[in-house]
């Protein structure tokens, strides 16, 4: 086991969101392996907006 950890190998346990089991090896699973990468996708967004400075400032034009 702990030689397989220090490999980065799976060693058992619960199955993690995304991926399957084979053979004792993760291999993803392509169901949910896209709300996997919604996921992902919207939480890089939510860090970037949040690296915004605020508060954000926009110059208005004069109207006449």
């Amino acid at each position: 086991m702990g030689h397989r950890a220090s490999q980065g190998l799976f060693n058992g346990g619960r199955r993690l969101f995304g991926y399957s089991i084979v053979e004792k090896e993760l291999v993803p699973y392509p169901k949910e392996k896209q709300i996997v990468e919604i996921v992902f996708h919207k939480t890089q967004l939510e860090l970037q907006f949040k690296a915004l400075p605020w508060p954000i400032t926009i110059p208005l034009e004069d109207t006449p």
